[in-house]
């Protein structure tokens, strides 16, 4: 009988609908070193989610705040915005936080970001909750060497609707 109850158990449990938890990846963390005096900074990176979902907030230590920034051209003139709604996240897509996109812009730098050290940047997300990553902190010469080797790629991008 005790068999019977255990294995009704197990049975009922394999029937139960799986987490509704998001699983989210978070691709090539980078942020840039500033220069002594500025006191904001940026971090770039892809994320990668396999159930809709939506950045809502991060933080970090080395910041007193981050916001979740979108870049627009308007007339020829640049233009940031915070999303205060988050970052729309589609299933199964790579959103890119980039320099001219998406990105997240650290605010009230404790001190310079410092090329060859790291931070660490914690993403809040409706679904997957929160996930703490590692940024390097990269010189303007890689910046300037990786931007100069990027090649479009039509299935990441870093703009959708909201």
């Amino acid at each position: 009988m005790i068999k019977i109850t255990a294995l009704s158990a197990l049975t009922a449990l394999a029937l139960l609908p799986v987490s509704a938890r998001a699983e989210m990846m978070v691709h090539d963390p980078v942020s840039y070193e500033t220069s002594a005096g500025l006191t904001t900074g940026a971090a770039l990176m892809g994320l990668h989610s396999d159930q809709d979902d939506r950045l809502v907030a991060a933080s970090s230590p080395v910041a007193e705040r981050v916001e979740i920034h979108s870049t627009t051209e308007d007339n020829g003139i640049m233009k940031m915005r915070e999303e205060k709604d988050g970052l729309v996240l589609p299933k199964d897509k790579v959103v890119k936080l980039e320099a001219g996109g998406y990105h997240l812009m650290l605010m009230g730098l404790k001190e310079p970001l410092k090329a060859g050290t790291n931070f660490d940047l914690t993403l809040t997300f409706e679904k997957a909750g929160t996930k703490t990553v590692t940024v390097p902190v990269k010189s303007r010469a890689e910046l300037k060497e990786a931007l100069d080797g990027a090649a479009p790629d039509a299935d990441h991008h870093g703009h959708h609707d909201h």
